[in-house]
């Protein structure tokens, strides 16, 4: 019996991390001496009072069932105040914090809740694989917009023709970025909010490095 895949995972690129994985181990075979960055891992150990919280955690029968949909109604607060006391940003706990396994999880599934077949998602380049592959999951197609050092790594909006502009529902930046470890100002993300009503467009803006720059 044969059985097909769907079209879909034939447009997927090689999954970048595993490339590298299979790279390394190569080398490794090889007995050549390899120096390994990991995949975005800490370089300390976990904190010791995280590892007692999850310890807690885990003996607590409260947390032995299926979490609600939403989340805790308590962490979504303490996200929001987080967020005012950080960027001065408030945010409604009940419909704007939504927690998630990782931000993989959201980055993947965004596409799907806004992005129809042949809408079109505008994507840096390079960036996080999932900002593509879950374009094209959701039968998106992703135009990439490249990040140039004479450009300080940032996205050139200027160079986004009205026609391609148009076609686009869904942007993604991340700042600080991955891999470039280029940083913005607040004048950058004025110009995106700008560029994004001006063509109605949802910005997806994955800040997962804020606290490392």
């Amino acid at each position: 019996m044969k059985i097909d895949q769907a079209g879909r995972l034939k447009q997927l690129p090689p999954y970048l991390f595993e490339e590298i994985d299979k790279a390394k181990q190569k080398a490794v075979d090889e007995g050549r001496p390899v120096i390994d960055l990991g995949v975005g891992d800490p370089d300390t150990p976990t904190p010791d009072f995280i590892i007692k919280k999850l310890q807690e955690a885990v003996l607590d029968p409260s947390t032995h069932k299926y979490a609600l949909n939403r989340g805790l109604s308590s962490l979504r607060q303490e996200m929001a105040k987080w967020y005012l006391k950080r960027f001065g940003v408030k945010l409604d706990p009940a419909t704007e914090i939504l927690p998630l396994l990782g931000s993989k999880e959201g980055i993947a599934h965004v596409p799907l809740a806004f992005i129809e077949p042949g809408d079109e998602v505008l994507v840096p380049d390079p960036g996080y694989p999932p900002y593509n592959s879950g374009t094209i999951f959701a039968g998106g197609k992703s135009h990439f917009m490249p990040l140039l050092k004479e450009n300080g790594f940032l996205p050139d909006l200027d160079s986004v023709n009205t026609g391609i502009a148009g076609r686009c529902k869904l942007m993604h930046i991340n700042y600080p970025n991955n891999p470039t470890g280029a940083i913005c100002d607040k004048a950058f993300y004025q110009k995106v909010v700008r560029f994004a009503e001006k063509n109605n467009i949802i910005v997806c803006s994955d800040a997962a490095y804020t606290e490392m720059s």
